[in-house]
């Protein structure tokens, strides 16, 4: 196999990573915005609001190239990362790293996302759906919908920030 069939592996790597990178950023950046709010929430519930900006942050973008790229190569497609966002995206990110040969950042970590988080998302979901907030979060969900449905246009998603993050923190 010659090196130039290898180019545009290399150069597809190159691109993940760098996609890869742009989402960790964003999801970092997005944590560090309302780093100010932490105080409004219990902190029984502060691993879940932090894993909800990054989830929030991560499905900003329309991901179905990437995903599409990643499972090419049989890695994560980042569709379950719900329950551990930030620990997907960084786990494959340290992936994509490796395959391009290059060593891991001091202090990262390839955690392999375990069950603690969707099991935390779990009974969190049952705490809504069965308790007090259930009101609260249909009107949430309605919101988010009518908006969505607002900023479609014919196939295309044309989507803004919804910003629900920054609503729930506020209250």
């Amino acid at each position: 196999m010659s090196i130039n069939s290898l180019a545009p592996v290399e150069r597809g790597l190159d691109e993940l990573e760098h996609a890869l990178s742009a989402i960790q950023s964003e999801m970092m950046a997005a944590e560090s915005h309302l780093y100010g709010r932490w105080s409004g929430v219990p902190e029984a519930r502060r691993d879940s609001a932090r894993n909800l900006l990054h989830y929030l942050a991560l499905r900003r973008r329309d991901l179905r190239t990437l995903q599409g790229e990643l499972a090419s190569r049989g890695l994560s497609s980042l569709g379950r990362a719900e329950s551990q966002a930030m620990a997907s995206v960084a786990t494959v990110l340290a992936l994509v790293r490796a395959l391009r040969g290059r060593p891991r950042d001091a202090g990262e970590d390839l955690a392999v996302p375990g069950t603690a988080g969707r099991e935390l998302l779990n009974a969190n979901t049952r705490a809504l759906n069965k308790g007090p907030y259930i009101v609260d979060a249909a009107h949430v969900l309605d919101d988010i919908l009518t908006r969505m449905q607002a900023h479609q246009h014919k196939k295309s998603s044309m989507l803004r920030d919804l910003h629900v993050a920054e609503r729930f923190l506020a209250a």
